[in-house]
């Protein structure tokens, strides 16, 4: 599960019915209060695992989740609205990676979404959204994500290892692994952006 908020205040999150077997994905929209706007559905009973959620200065939210065949995929909703867009960037399965689905979602200034594949790869999505390209790869279990304020660092919290790993923004070159100690973890969601 992931959250974040947009610039009106409103909160969203995407995450799972664990109810259900399948553990379709949905994103929810609230009031800064709390009050529930909606809950829209995110594909089909082959798509589980909403686990990114980000917005940009539009209020363009974008969730990430795992799609079919064991690999990521991203959908977005205009305007923070309630239909989603499916996009045509998929990533994991492939360019270094070991084939998995999504992880952490953050995007930037520029409207670049930076996602995780939850074995070892960092992607960027440039717009409109149909390619990613990989940023960083050998990494463990790279999961939430965090861009410095100039968004001239990229840190990677990575589960697998108990680390944190600084790159420069955009070229991706590894900066240095920030080592914690062995009694950490890194818990799923939510990403931030300073």
């Amino acid at each position: 599960m992931a959250v974040t908020t947009d610039d009106d205040h409103r909160v969203y999150a995407a995450g799972n019915d664990v109810r259900q077997y399948n553990r379709t994905g949905y994103l929810y929209a609230f009031e800064e209060c709390g009050k529930l706007l909606r809950r829209t559905r995110i594909g089909t009973l082959q798509i589980n695992f909403a686990c990114g959620v980000a917005v940009d200065a539009a209020g363009d939210v974008f969730v990430a989740f795992f799609g079919g065949g064991n690999r990521g995929r991203f959908v977005e909703f205009v305007g923070g609205g309630s239909t989603p867009t499916y996009l045509g960037a998929v990533i994991g399965g492939g360019s270094g990676s070991t084939g998995s689905g999504t992880g952490g979602l953050i995007i930037d200034k520029n409207g670049t979404l930076i996602a995780t594949d939850t074995f070892n790869t960092i992607y960027t999505i440039p717009p409109p959204y149909s390619t990613a390209n990989v940023l960083a790869t050998g990494l463990s279990f790279p999961w939430t994500l965090s861009l410095n304020k100039p968004e001239t660092l990229l840190y990677s919290a990575n589960a697998g290892s108990g680390t944190v790993t600084a790159f420069k923004y955009p070229s991706g070159k590894r900066v240095k692994t920030l080592n914690t100690f062995p009694a950490i973890g890194v818990a799923a969601g939510p990403d931030a952006t300073f």
